[in-house]
């Protein structure tokens, strides 16, 4: 409960299910989190961009954010009613390579 707290340190973790844990506040510290595969922040409270903060983690293959009052759409080649899948982090790093060109 609360807001997530800084995981920096963790650099080696790689599984990250925080699903219905009544946090708060963004997911910006997940940005340091080089190897992680697989982040479940689904059911929580977090707000603002819950995307931008993954599009820089190579490893992140699995990625469930529904059920936050997110202020930011999905991106639009993701359903809108389906959890992020495999593909996400792959369509993520497009659309940010298509966005910086």
């Amino acid at each position: 409960e609360g807001p997530l707290p800084d995981l920096g340190k963790l650099k080696e973790l790689t599984w990250l299910d925080l699903n219905s844990n009544y946090l708060i506040g963004t997911i910006d510290s997940v940005a340091s989190l080089a190897k992680l595969e697989f982040l479940d922040v689904s059911h929580n409270d977090f707000t603002g961009d819950l995307h931008a903060p993954l599009v820089r983690l190579p490893s992140l293959s699995q990625v469930f954010t529904h059920g936050n009052p997110s202020a930011n759409p999905r991106p639009t080649s993701l359903s809108e009613s389906a959890p992020f899948r495999t593909d996400f982090a792959s369509d993520l790093r497009r659309t940010a390579a298509a966005a910086a060109a």
